[in-house]
């Protein structure tokens, strides 16, 4: 079988048509929706074939997961329900907030808070913007210095005392080194 990843090598049924695949590179969910209802914020974010759905394993599969919860067991080796939840919950405030407030839920302040700002550097990254840091370099590390790419394919050199990764990662947060 093949997935968005590549050749599916490894399987898991976790319920009717639901099935957790692994490639030599990835791998997620497999939903056929003919077996199982999704709602249609979940079908969008999908990757879709026909009946089939694809969600990712890194962030995407907790899209589907949280509109399947009976495939929580399998899953999660049977873990507590409210440990899963709140495990998904934190993964799609994280990553996928827009989903969860579009199903009319909200998400966990501190997850969210990450992901409003990785949305901002998305943006930022988008436009080019000459004030995101998209690349850090070991420069001299005995002089202290990082050298960094913005998002318009600049170069500097910053302290590496006041190059800090977060985000967004910003020049204007670092200390300027000439030369």
């Amino acid at each position: 079988m093949n997935s968005p990843w590549g050749l599916v090598d490894d399987q898991r049924v976790l319920g009717p048509g639901v099935l957790w695949v692994n490639t030599p590179s990835h791998g997620g969910l497999r939903v056929d929706t003919r077996c199982v209802s999704l709602s249609a914020s979940a079908l969008r974010r999908g990757i879709g074939y026909g009946p089939i759905r694809w969600y990712e394993e890194d962030c995407e599969y907790a899209i589907a997961c949280w509109e399947l919860p009976a495939i929580w067991p399998l899953l999660f080796d049977g873990r507590d329900v409210g440990t899963v939840k709140q495990q998904l919950h934190e993964t799609l405030s994280a990553w996928d907030a827009d989903y969860l407030l579009e199903i009319g839920v909200e998400p966990e302040p501190r997850a969210y808070a990450g992901y409003q700002q990785r949305k901002i550097a998305d943006e930022m990254r988008s436009a080019k913007h000459p004030d995101l840091i998209i690349a850090a370099f070991a420069w001299d590390t005995r002089a202290g210095v990082t050298r960094v790419i913005t998002a318009d394919e600049r170069e500097y050199f910053v302290t590496s005392d006041s190059y800090m990764i977060r985000t967004p990662n910003l020049l204007s947060a670092c200390q300027r080194v000439e030369g």
